[in-house]
């Protein structure tokens, strides 16, 4: 249900592996569909302690989505997750999160103890597990490529 595009997995796996990394954000569709538009930011995808890695979601949404968990709940068309993804255990953690109606934020928080996390478990056959495995399996495999090069100097 939410499979990479061969065409995408091969434009993030150079994006990857490019040595020289922009810091604007390129954001690649995973999925889009009537109800919604989820993208991810492979500019974003950077290793914060070994194995673990933060990268910025995107979900867009045609018509306004109404927050009732906030106090006072919130309405907004965009939500911008920064997630925390542990490849060791397949978990992921929560960083920051930034809701926007029309382009003005409306609502915006970050983790504040980012030393310890809560990890929870990736939802299978989820958007989770999409950019989870995505991230984990070309960061692996950029450092293996990684090694090779320094083997070979």
């Amino acid at each position: 249900m939410f499979k990479l595009h061969k065409f995408s997995v091969l434009l993030i796996t150079l994006v990857l592996a490019s040595p020289l990394q922009a810091s604007a954000a390129e954001w690649i569709i995973i999925e889009s569909n009537n109800d919604i538009i989820f993208e991810v930011d492979i500019s974003s995808v950077k290793e914060i302690n070994k194995n673990i890695f933060k990268i910025w979601t995107k979900q867009s949404y045609p018509t306004v989505q109404s927050e009732k968990d906030f106090s006072p709940p919130i309405d907004y068309d965009v939500s911008k997750i920064l997630t925390a993804i542990d490849c060791n255990t397949n978990k992921k953690a929560w960083l920051m999160s930034v809701y926007t109606l029309d382009g003005a934020v409306k609502f915006s928080s970050e983790a504040s103890d980012v030393k310890n996390l809560k990890y929870s478990e990736i939802v299978p056959d989820s958007y989770g597990e999409t950019y989870a495995n995505m991230v984990c399996v070309l960061s692996t495999k950029n450092s293996v490529e990684a090694s090779k090069r320094k083997t070979k100097k």
